[in-house]
């Protein structure tokens, strides 16, 4: 008979949870899995030490390969260098590895999030809450969209970041990722109960994720006072998934200048 529960438990530490996904894994040919999950936790390791991150891989929370993917918990003090260098640098090396390599083309989405886990050596370290909503960002809409909106040949990273991070580190200053990079989504995954926002950050985005896209043939129409997905400084990746082909129409519509070469009755 399982012993009663304590009035109150005690609260553990929070923990940041680093989650890597392979993208196209169950697409991959039964003798690849082996040999690519393996070359995820490679990858992982070569572009942490290259950010200046090896400490966080040697001293990394109850790390669990799930065959497509791993992840881990880490100490929260490092979520900034995970947030910015880490992200361009895995995005740097991905390339690098994928323009050399003759195997599989690597891809990951990366999911970032944090909050209280037990960690304290016993069996069962690491589940919780906090560790569910990774795997469900991982897996989650909008990250994938954004992997399918850019060329693969050119984008390989996709990260989703947990509101609670975006608001402690990035909107809190602790990283030098200026606000504007990030898209708002709402994560959700086809058929389970999770549904939370979170943030679409992508290194180096590329084709649709940057694409207007044709103008269309309806006279100009006027584009009435609204608060665009689009950054203010930079228009690297400035386009939300979400409305992605609503703004693409009106910024068009909008930014289309008269034919002078064409008189009014033409």
């Amino acid at each position: 008979m399982p012993e009663p529960r304590p009035e109150h438990a005690a609260l553990p530490a929070p923990l940041g949870i680093l989650g890597f996904d392979f993208v196209g894994f169950t697409d991959l040919a039964a003798v690849h899995h082996a040999p690519v999950s393996a070359l995820i936790e490679q990858i992982v390791h070569r572009s942490l030490v290259t950010a200046g991150l090896g400490e966080l891989w040697d001293t990394k929370r109850f790390p669990a390969n799930t065959g497509d993917g791993i992840v881990f918990g880490f100490d929260t003090r490092s979520l900034p260098s995970v947030l910015s260098p880490y992200l361009d640098v895995l995005e740097q090396d991905l390339g690098r590895h994928n323009a050399t390599s003759p195997g599989p083309r690597v891809r990951l989405r990366v999911a970032i999030h944090l909050g209280p886990l037990p960690d304290s050596g016993a069996p069962g370290d690491g589940n919780g809450t906090a560790r569910n909503d990774t795997h469900r960002l991982l897996d989650s809409t909008p990250v994938k969209q954004a992997l399918r909106e850019a060329d693969p040949k050119a984008t390989h990273v996709a990260a989703i970041i947990s509101q609670r991070v975006f608001e402690d580190v990035v909107l809190g200053g602790y990283t030098d990722l200026h606000p504007a990079r990030f898209i708002e989504v709402d994560a959700t995954v086809p058929g389970k109960r999770f549904a939370q926002p979170a943030w679409v950050y992508v290194p180096r985005p590329s084709g649709g994720l940057l694409r207007l896209g044709p103008a269309p043939a309806d006279p100009p129409r006027i584009l009435l006072p609204r608060q665009l997905p689009l950054s203010s400084d930079t228009f690297d990746y400035a386009l939300s998934l979400k409305h992605l082909a609503q703004a693409a129409e009106e910024a068009a519509d909008a930014l289309r200048l008269p034919d002078p070469s064409r008189g009014a009755g033409a």
